[in-house]
């Protein structure tokens, strides 16, 4: 991990180019709605749009909770838009869908929630958005951040296209509850069929899932910050297992870069694409490092 910001490692490179998704049509605005907003990804992901599409894009902010923005970071008031709203409640995300063009799905209850929270959010509250994405005419596309770990079963999967991980499939005795109902709503995303109608004319939304791997970077306050924290209590003293297993973390930018690059392209329609930063290590080996960086002691 360097100071710098990791290139985007991604399998969509065959189809996916900036020049096809980072123009916007006509040079109209992009309104831009992103559920989960408030989050480590809504945050990162808000910040990205404002820097590549400047004053052409309008972004709301839905979530349960206000974002706590650093002071130096306040975002443009007339560009951004905070919505308090749940994903549960089919009428607080219509209320805020009007004139919304792309909607980002990344809603992530935490690892350690009930397994009702995990369905409400993942299997009703997906249900919802793809209603509402069906009942709203100017809501031309669905992105879903999803995660690696909604094919992983335990054993390591390496060097894999997305083409050769099809066939696996989500399995609640093998995998974490969180894990196995975003494969859940994966499908339901996948299997989407619903049409746009808007003055006559059929309009298809497109839908697209992205799966990065763990994910790292600024305003983070789960992964990093809780590592730290039980590190200096000392209680990351042991290896789990052999230490022998293989994990490629992710840079947030580069999660951030290819939502950019499937916006307006066509050819991300049902298509689920890996991201990481294509730099595969030893999961403790990483975790050594950054201890050692803030001279804790394992």
């Amino acid at each position: 991990m360097s100071s710098s910001s990791p290139e985007l490692v991604a399998n969509v490179s065959s189809d996916i180019s900036i020049s096809g998704s980072g123009v916007l049509s006509a040079l109209k605005p992009l309104n831009v709605l992103i559920v989960g907003g408030s989050g480590f990804l809504g945050m990162n992901l808000m910040y990205h749009l404002l820097a590549h599409y400047g004053s052409m894009v309008h972004i709301s902010l839905f979530d349960l909770k206000k974002c706590n923005f650093p002071p130096s970071k306040e975002p443009p008031v007339d560009q951004v838009e905070m919505c308090i709203g749940d994903i549960t409640n089919l009428q607080h995300i219509l209320r805020v869908m009007e004139h919304i063009n792309i909607v980002f799905h990344c809603c992530h209850p935490s690892y350690n929630a009930k397994p009702s929270i995990y369905h409400s959010v993942y299997i009703q509250g997906t249900n919802n958005l793809l209603e509402a994405c069906y009942l709203v005419d100017t809501v031309t596309q669905l992105i879903f951040i999803s995660s690696v770990n909604t094919i992983f079963h335990g054993q390591d999967i390496m060097h894999a296209t997305e083409e050769e991980c099809q066939h696996i499939k989500g399995n609640k005795h093998t995998q974490d509850l969180s894990s196995y109902y975003m494969y859940l709503a994966e499908q339901l995303i996948l299997s989407y069929k619903g049409v746009l109608r808007s003055k006559n004319k059929k309009k298809k939304c497109i839908t697209c899932i992205l799966r990065p791997s763990i994910c790292f970077g600024k305003y983070q306050y789960s992964f990093l910050p809780k590592l730290l924290s039980h590190a200096k209590q000392g209680h990351v003293s042991h290896i789990i297992g052999s230490g022998q297993n293989i994990v490629d973390f992710t840079y947030v930018e580069n999660v951030c870069h290819a939502a950019q690059l499937v916006i307006h392209n066509k050819k991300t329609d049902k298509q689920c694409y890996f991201i990481t930063n294509g730099e595969p290590r030893l999961f403790w080996n990483f975790i050594a490092y950054i201890l050692s960086k803030k001279n804790y002691l394992r």
